[in-house]
C-alpha cells in the first residue's frame, strides 16, 4: 500500500509529493535484505531551526552558537546510536520496491520518449 501527498514546500509556490511505501525501511530500495545497521547514527531527534547565529533544538528549546565546535555539541545531544535507535535499512519483500513508484515519477516528470 503507497500513501501519496502533496503539499506546498516553499513561498513561491514550489509543490512537491511524497510517496510513504508502508512497512519500508530506510534504503527500502537498497540491493541488499532488511538488516540492522548496527554502527548507524539516528538523528531522527534532531529536528531544529535556525536563527541568527543560533541553532535551536525543537525537542527541548535549547540553543547552540553556530560554529562547528557548536554543531558537534548539538549532535553529541541529538544523534543516538544504533544501539539506543536501531537503524532499518535494505529491502523487505522484493528488490524491486518502489520500481513502480519512481517509473511513474519519471513518466509525469520527463515524459515517455
Amino acid at each position: 500500500m503507497k500513501i501519496l501527498s502533496e503539499f506546498l514546500c516553499n513561498s513561491r509556490g514550489g509543490v512537491a509529493s511524497s510517496i510513504i511505501l508502508k512497512g519500508q525501511h530506510h534504503d527500502f530500495d537498497a540491493t541488499y535484505k532488511l538488516h540492522t545497521a548496527t554502527r548507524a547514527e539516528n538523528p531522527s531527534e534532531c529536528a531544529s531551526y535556525i536563527e541568527g547565529d543560533f541553532r535551536t533544538w525543537e525537542k527541548t528549546g535549547e540553543k547552540f552558537p553556530m560554529t562547528a565546535e557548536g554543531y558537534r555539541n548539538f549532535q553529541r545531544k541529538c544523534v543516538r546510536s544504533a544501539w539506543v535507535a536501531p537503524v532499518k535499512t535494505g529491502y523487505i519483500d522484493s528488490p524491486f520496491t518502489g520500481f513502480n513508484e519512481w517509473s511513474e515519477f519519471f513518466s509525469k516528470v520527463l515524459g515517455n520518449p
